[in-house]
């Protein structure tokens, strides 16, 4: 047995609060089983692309039997050690085929987005590179996203290391969600209130977290607290899913802690 959350936050915001499915050091189906009480969603975190990694269908029908039993609801984050937007021709033609079997196996779990990184792998940034990366980016998402694999608005395009809107082109060619990730965006230097300002509308999912180190996924307690009220303030509206994309107990307790007060807080500072 996993220790439990302290409380239920499910139906406390206007959005779908939830976490990784990677809180406990086990396996999808028991973390799920540990956490579904507790949260509206949880992130499917399938980040290893190969078959032994991947959740058996057995696991896929106990997940689709909690989902019903805890009414949560599930994204999925699509493997990240494959890369559509590999140089190579052969393993970027071999990603998109893996990713659409990704898919197809998770697909009757009905999930509100499928998380996706398009990794920036060219050597330099130059004006060249970056059209190369886009022109093969565009090539290989489409392939992707042709005949009915799946519709464009379900893929949330997650930043990563480089400008938010290098994403644009994409978004604009195949009408895809954005997955705003602020530790991404704070570790990377970039003005993450701009960046959320911009692309929360276009976005189905957040990734939050605070940062230590200079690294992310740790827990949201050590976000500045004028920071964490600046992102409850932009996030008042939102009508997505807000993942605590964080993995630890000990990180997900404390982290829904601060939220839940930084909420509070926040709330009565901007209630008319």
């Amino acid at each position: 047995m996993h220790p439990p959350l302290p409380r239920s936050h499910k139906g406390r915001y206007p959005f779908r609060l939830g976490a990784t499915s990677f809180i406990y050091p086990d396996h999808i189906v028991p973390n799920v089983e540990a956490l579904a009480p507790f949260l509206d969603e949880i992130e499917l975190t399938l980040f290893e692309a190969a078959p032994a990694s991947l959740p058996p269908p057995s696991d896929i029908a106990a997940l689709i039997a909690l989902a019903s039993r805890f009414g949560v609801k599930y994204n999925v984050h699509l493997p990240l050690d494959i890369a559509i937007t590999d140089p190579d021709p052969a393993e970027g033609d071999a990603a998109v085929q893996t990713l659409r079997n990704v898919i197809d196996l998770a697909r009757p779990l009905a999930p509100t987005t499928w998380t996706l990184h398009l990794p920036y792998l060219e050597p330099d940034r130059t004006p060249e590179s970056l059209n190369a990366w886009q022109v093969r980016t565009l090539e290989r998402l489409g392939s992707l996203l042709s005949g009915d694999a799946v519709p464009p608005e379900t893929i949330s395009l997650e930043n990563l290391d480089y400008p938010p809107d290098w994403l644009d082109p994409f978004i604009d060619a195949f009408g895809c969600a954005v997955c705003l990730d602020i530790g991404h965006l704070i570790t990377n230097g970039y003005d993450w209130r701009a960046a959320f300002a911009a692309y929360l509308p276009l976005a189905s999912i957040s990734h939050l977290s605070g940062m230590e180190g200079g690294k992310d996924h740790k827990s949201l307690h050590l976000l500045p607290k004028a920071d964490a009220v600046s992102l409850i303030s932009l996030i008042l509206g939102f009508k997505g899913s807000v993942m605590l994309e964080i993995f630890s107990h000990p990180d997900l307790v404390s982290s829904l802690d601060f939220f839940d007060r930084m909420w509070r807080e926040t709330r009565g500072r901007t209630a008319p």
